[in-house]
């Protein structure tokens, strides 16, 4: 990230999540929000570290939204931080309703070669698993409602955003190519490297919402991303994604725009 990139987002508002923190010495940018949702396993303990970073400069003026297992472990000012729910569509948590089911793939195997046609050929379903109407039920209206959590953080901060009537919203290093900024770089080749022996598979590192888990009862997360992306534009706001390697770019979710604008760019 240039000096001038850095310039343009430091100057905005900016929602960052999860595991950002420990990143802050590379990236340099206080965020203006900070989201911890996660409260299963797994993410209680490999976020353990991140309360008490945010608990110091320079995060202290930072807003704080964090579901109840994070604001009972957060050791600092609590007055800045907002208690909030939100639906954890397809976690394990998930209530019954919330739990449907699209055709079934063989378990890990196939969600680890994500064969792409076959998503194209089996079941709309798989295509769409929320319709507009469905995802405009569940969808926060007010900061007073459950935010919007489909596989993880990303859907909740878009909605977090839409309440905030950003208009022009912009992914920056939301790439769902893998999952090393959250586990860590080494802990998370050996998680891939295990499933691929175990499965007999072949995968390259992968974001773990972009692949079918728990035998077929959560699809990824591309289709749902590819409503709220609609749903920005009919509500007068436009939606980009800063790196046109991202998964979202090529996949055709979310298109890709500089985050200095090209007529802003010095040039020699």
């Amino acid at each position: 990230m240039t000096e001038q990139e850095r310039g343009v987002i430091a100057g905005s508002d900016s929602i960052a999540m999860n595991a950002y923190a420990r990143h802050f010495d590379q990236v340099g940018i206080v965020p203006t929000h900070y989201l911890l949702l996660d409260e299963d396993e797994t993410s209680l303990e490999v976020l353990a570290d991140v309360p008490a970073i945010l608990a110091r400069e320079p995060f202290t003026r930072t807003r704080l939204w964090l579901t109840q297992s994070w604001f009972d472990r957060f050791p600092g000012d609590r007055s800045r931080c907002r208690l909030v729910e939100h639906t954890p569509f397809f976690r394990v948590a998930s209530p019954p309703q919330f739990r449907m089911r699209f055709w079934k793939p063989a378990v890990r195997r196939e969600n680890l070669l994500w064969v792409k046609e076959r998503l194209e050929s089996r079941s709309m379903g798989v295509q769409s698993p929320f319709s507009m109407s469905r995802l405009l039920h569940y969808w926060a209206k007010s900061t007073d409602q459950p935010l919007f959590c489909f596989r993880g953080t990303l859907t909740a901060a878009l909605n977090l955003a839409w309440l905030k009537d950003y208009r022009t919203v912009q992914l920056v290093g939301v790439d769902l190519t893998d999952g090393s900024h959250f586990y860590g770089k080494e802990a998370y080749q050996a998680i891939v490297e295990r499933d691929n022996q175990r499965f007999q598979t072949d995968t390259k590192l992968r974001h773990g919402t972009t692949l079918w888990v728990g035998d077929g009862f959560a699809p990824p997360v591309q289709p749902v991303l590819s409503r709220i992306a609609e749903l920005y534009r009919r509500t007068g706001r436009t939606l980009y994604v800063s790196n046109p390697e991202s998964l979202l770019v090529r996949e055709g979710i979310i298109p890709h725009r500089s985050i200095v604008p090209q007529d802003l760019v010095a040039t020699s």
